[in-house]
């Protein structure tokens, strides 16, 4: 369709003047009594943005004056998403607040040019920067914070980094520790190999009178001796946080040293990675050990190799291997190399550095885990732990479609009848792991445990035949059918999903194959109604939520003819109160075709215009446009 420009122009118009409306509501709602209308009124200027620039001086007020911290600071996210120039004047009178004799006011005000960032609220940074020495500490956090939103803009001037690390080093408060870390972090990033000097230079020293004393000469030579070489502010900046991170009595301080050690990066911070290796496996606290992991990874993967090493030395202590398998698993990529060792630590009589060592051989995929397949299946079928056979089974998932994997399948389908139930369960879970390719040859075995006596067996069963769908119909239909009703509700839905994702094949038509006579098509729908019927028997009655949702997704699955005659489920189902059920039912709609949503097109029309779930109003509306 062609639109001229007299068109074009009423159009633009128009959407001119809805964004007036939508402004002038939320600059009216800006003075609302509620504060959760204020700072959702702020939160939409935000989105408007430039649009909204008439709300500058309601935001200017709200910024410096809300009794609530949230508003101020949503008003303040909302100030920086106006147009610069805007920002720019009221980060003039907003600057003249850093002085303030109350607290709140200068925390407001730094919080205010800290989102209005680099130019607009970086031109006051000497007047932010002073205030790090401010006698509150709420203060001193909003500094850093504002530092932290300048980022690497603050480089430029020697004394914001120095001064950053000098209050570091006399800060008390540890929550205001943690915020100059994080500011530090932000500015330095990335420039662990700068080696600009940001110290000015030293005052002349005037030339000696000729006649000097001896002794005075002597004394003024030992000082020129002590005299070194201006470093690189980053060095001293990582000297601080090496400092932190070895000493601070706060664990989450010294997770931030670690971090920000990290990120700093080059030649800088890689010299510090033995104390970052000694925090990773020797802190007393996790949430340290692990952001010094995380650190030496950053790092490129530093002392990976005396991770794996400690890992797999079955003479250390078991919190050492622990915090060893913990500081590998976070390696990525660099972990590789050190699989074998990995590997051992599978067998491991700690079960937390047997689900460590799983996981990470999963995480590096299938160049790691591969060698080790034997092992893992090992762990799927014996392991006694929960978690680190949940561990496994998921690791083996990255070993589908190798060469191998048929091995590995045969290997499993042997547990499948072990008189162990665990056993059962992985062999189940490790065949479904390995993929369809895997698992298919072993359907019927699978099939049979559908009857195993143990629910979390039948409930692995039916979804691993879910996984092979329509393959697995013939052989399994009539068994999942008869566990929609089983006493697990968990086994219900595994069953529910399994015949949803057989679809129309969950009757015979795997049976009849191609063949298109019309005996065979009577037949056909003779037969398949059987689970249609089932299920809607089943959505009448069943009481847990998530089985009710997979039955009606899976009732979507079956086809029109087979559905057509208990369609009258859909009107209890439509006007469910559980907007997640309402979902389902009209997207099963959409699945069963512009048929069926034309029979439920007055409900449809309700929910399109009545929702309050904005899903829920979209499917809808797709629904009835099947219909045309």
């Amino acid at each position: 369709m062609n639109i001229d420009d007299e068109e074009l122009s009423e159009l633009e118009d128009d959407s001119h003047h809805k964004m007036d409306i939508r402004v002038d509501r939320q600059n009216v709602n800006l003075n609302d009594p509620n504060w959760l209308v204020r700072r959702r009124a702020c939160r939409s200027i935000a989105r408007i943005g430039h649009p909204a620039r008439i709300c500058g001086r309601k935001l200017f007020n709200l910024i410096l004056g809300d009794t609530d911290a949230s508003v101020r600071f949503h008003a303040s996210k909302a100030m920086a998403a106006l147009d610069p120039d805007t920002g720019e004047d009221f980060a003039k009178e907003i600057a003249r607040h850093l002085g303030h004799e109350a607290r709140q006011q200068r925390e407001s005000a730094l919080i205010a040019l800290g989102l209005l960032g680099v130019p607009t609220g970086f031109k006051h940074v000497s007047v932010i920067r002073g205030m790090l020495k401010d006698t509150s500490s709420v203060v001193r956090r909003a500094v850093a914070g504002a530092l932290r939103g300048f980022g690497s803009a603050c480089t430029n001037d020697e004394d914001n980094v120095f001064q950053l690390v000098e209050v570091l080093s006399l800060e008390r408060e540890a929550e205001t520790r943690k915020s100059l870390i994080q500011a530090l972090q932000a500015v330095l990033n990335g420039l662990g190999d700068d080696e600009r000097t940001y110290f000015k230079e030293p005052p002349p020293v005037p030339e000696p009178p000729p006649d000097e004393d001896p002794k005075e000469k002597q004394r003024r030579e030992k000082e020129k001796e002590k005299e070194v070489e201006p470093e690189p502010v980053v060095v001293l900046a990582v000297r601080q946080l090496t400092s932190v991170l070895a000493g601070d009595a706060y664990s989450s301080v010294r997770a931030a040293a670690a971090l920000a050690l990290g990120d700093i990066a080059g030649k800088a911070a890689s010299a510090q990675a033995p104390q970052l290796f000694a925090a990773a496996l020797h802190d007393e606290h996790r949430d340290a050990r692990i952001a010094s992991a995380q650190a030496l990874a950053k790092l490129g993967g530093l002392c990976s190799l005396q991770m794996a090493e400690e890992l797999a030395n079955k003479q250390s202590e078991a919190p050492l291997r622990l915090a060893a398998a913990e500081a590998i698993s976070m390696q990525g990529a660099f972990a590789i190399p050190y699989s074998q060792e990995i590997a051992v630590a599978l067998d491991d009589v700690d079960p937390e550095v047997r689900q460590l060592a799983a996981q990470t051989l999963a995480a590096c995929g299938i160049k790691a885990s591969s060698p080790h397949g034997e092992r893992l299946i090992d762990r799927a079928l014996n392991e006694q732990c929960e978690y680190v056979q949940i561990a496994a089974v998921r690791a083996l998932e990255v070993l589908a479609g190798v060469a191998e994997s048929a091995a590995y399948a045969s290997e499993l389908a042997k547990g499948i009848a072990h008189q162990d139930g665990n056993i059962r369960w992985g062999a189940i879970k490790g065949l479904k792991a390995l993929g369809r390719k895997g698992a298919a040859p072993y359907s019927r075995e699978i099939a049979a445990a559908l009857v195993d006596y143990s629910y979390f067996v039948r409930r692995a069963a039916a979804e691993a035949l879910g996984m092979l769908g329509p393959a697995a119909a013939e052989l399994s239909g009539e068994l999942l059918r008869s566990l929609l009703f089983d006493d697990d509700h968990d086994v219900r839905r595994a069953a529910a999903e399994a015949l949803g994702k057989q679809g129309k094949s969950a009757a015979p038509r795997e049976k009849f194959g191609l063949v298109r006579s019309v005996t065979v098509r009577l037949e056909y729908l003779s037969i398949l109604p059987h689970h249609a019927e089932a299920m809607v028997k089943l959505i009448y009655q069943e009481k847990h939520m998530p089985v009710l949702i997979a039955a009606v997704e899976a009732l979507g699955q079956f086809g029109d003819e087979a559905v057509g005659p208990f369609r009258d489920v859909f009107d209890a189902i439509l006007m469910s109160e559980n907007d997640t059920l309402k979902l389902t039912s009209v997207m099963a709609l959409q699945h069963l075709g512009p048929v069926f949503c034309k029979m439920f097109k007055d409900q449809l029309d309700t929910l399109s215009s009545q929702s309050t779930n904005v899903r829920i109003l979209k499917e809808a509306e797709a629904a009835i446009g099947l219909i045309i």
